[in-house]
């Protein structure tokens, strides 16, 4: 088993927790981190991450950058922003995903807020992604 923590600068969202395994976007693609993992420490993209807790449980969440530590049976993982999936309200992340899609196809100032929207619109994709998870099969 591993011991899985994760913060934010605002909280500390999970753990420690035993965990058979965590997948994260990290900085040169996907990383799935199972026990005897090597040392390792890594950027984390805006992503969905998921963990395995120790009853077989899956977990999902949707993650806007930071940085995965693993060191022996232990994970850190410090995030910019971390969502559970159960704590994202859809409806508000499908309202911000239409507005950062609208403020792009928007011809005023387009070049300064580019960034800012699409990474906008990456996040919301991602806490549809995360929350989809959750919701029932159609």
């Amino acid at each position: 088993m591993l011991s899985l923590t994760i913060v934010t600068p605002e909280r500390r969202v999970v753990g420690p927790v035993s965990v058979k395994s965590l997948t994260a976007p990290a900085g040169k693609g996907e990383v799935t981190i199972l026990p005897g993992h090597a040392r390792l420490l890594t950027t984390l993209e805006t992503g969905v991450v998921s963990f395995e807790r120790e009853n077989g449980e899956k977990q999902f969440a949707a993650v806007s950058f930071g940085f995965v530590e693993v060191h022996g049976d232990k994970i850190v993982m410090l995030a910019e922003t971390l969502e559970l999936a159960q704590e994202i309200d859809v409806d508000r992340a499908r309202r911000a995903l239409e507005k950062a899609q609208e403020k792009l196809k928007a011809k005023e100032n387009f070049e300064l807020d580019m960034v800012k929207w699409q990474r906008k619109t990456q996040r919301s994709q991602i806490r549809l992604q995360a929350a989809n998870y959750l919701l029932p099969p159609h």
